[in-house]
Formats: C-alpha cells, sequence, structure tokens
C-alpha cells in the first residue's frame, strides 16, 4: 500500500489529479492541479480547472488570480483585470494580486492606477523585490529614472540575486550610457 500510495507522490501533477479523483466536488484540488497544468504548459486544462474551482468555491481568490494570469498571458485584458478585481475583493491582503494587476494597468498605460497598486504591494510586504521592481520599471518607462533607479537598488538591497532587478537596472543604464 504504501508503494501504491508513493506514486501518487510522484509530483505536483499526480498529486493533485489524484485529489481531484477523490473529491471531484472540491474547489482546492481543481485549482492546485491547474496550477501544476498551468507549469506544465497545459493552458486549457488549465483554464478548466480554475473555472471548475472557482464554480465549486466562488470566493476562492487564488483560482481568480491563476485564472486572471492566463487571461493576462492570452492578451485578454479585461478579462484579466476582472478576475484580478475579483481575487482583491475576496482577499486584499495579498500583494501579489495587486503586482500581478499594477502590470497589467502599466501594460495599459494606465500609469496612476499600477503606481497606485504596487505602493499598495509595498504596504502589504514591504519587502518584495517584486514590488520594487515593477515599480521601477513603470517608472522607467516615463522616464523617471531617478525613481526607477531607486526601486531597482531597492529590490536589490532587499534581494541581491534578483535577476529581474539586474536586468532592468542595466536596461535604465545602458540608456544612460
Amino acid at each position: 500500500m504504501s508503494f501504491e500510495r508513493n506514486q501518487v507522490w510522484q509530483n505536483a501533477f499526480s498529486l493533485w489529479d489524484n485529489a481531484v479523483q477523490e473529491s471531484p466536488h472540491k474547489a482546492r484540488p481543481y485549482n492546485c492541479r491547474g496550477y501544476a497544468y498551468y507549469t506544465m504548459g497545459n493552458i486549457p486544462a488549465a483554464l478548466s480547472d480554475f473555472n471548475k474551482a472557482i464554480e465549486f468555491n466562488p470566493n476562492m481568490s487564488e483560482a481568480y488570480m491563476n485564472r486572471a494570469a492566463i487571461y493576462f498571458s492570452q492578451n485578454q485584458f479585461s478579462m484579466a483585470l476582472t478576475d484580478y478585481d475579483e481575487s482583491i475583493k475576496l482577499k486584499s491582503d495579498v500583494a501579489g494580486a495587486y503586482i500581478d494587476r499594477g502590470v497589467l494597468y502599466d501594460r495599459e498605460n494606465q500609469f496612476n492606477l499600477a503606481l497606485s497598486d504596487f505602493n499598495k504591494a509595498l504596504e502589504i510586504n514591504p519587502l518584495s523585490p517584486e514590488a520594487y521592481t515593477n515599480r521601477g520599471v513603470a517608472y522607467a518607462k516615463r522616464n523617471r529614472i531617478s525613481q526607477a533607479l531607486s526601486d531597482f537598488n531597492q529590490a536589490l538591497a532587499i534581494n541581491p540575486d534578483f535577476a529581474d532587478a539586474i536586468k532592468d537596472r542595466a536596461i535604465v543604464f545602458s540608456h544612460m550610457k
């Protein structure tokens, strides 16, 4: 029995696929299996599982965030925004939701809304190199170089190996010659 049970624990997908089989009417296994599908690149299956999770638990903030990430990656920005908004409405203390929505706002050239979300993320988690880096990118796109560099430096003070901050700071330095 132990050997057979170990087969379930091979990887995240096998674990959550088994959980869905054993609890087919619970949201969490679908959300987690959906994330496993997402990391494997199976976007249609991931989207289906996130939809199922939301169907079983319309108050599951994480499922909306996960589905929003798919919509964002498919350039379905209005649908992504709707899901980010719902996720934040359900659970307003998750910095990642504000960061992701801020990136969407920045992509849509809504700087003030993006800045507001990055600032909110930093209120929730002042040690988030992701929030500093994304805010820095937003500043850099608007030629606010000193603010961008300050944010990249802050991200690197928190995590000296944070690749996005290193890359984005290098881009700004390159433009500055």
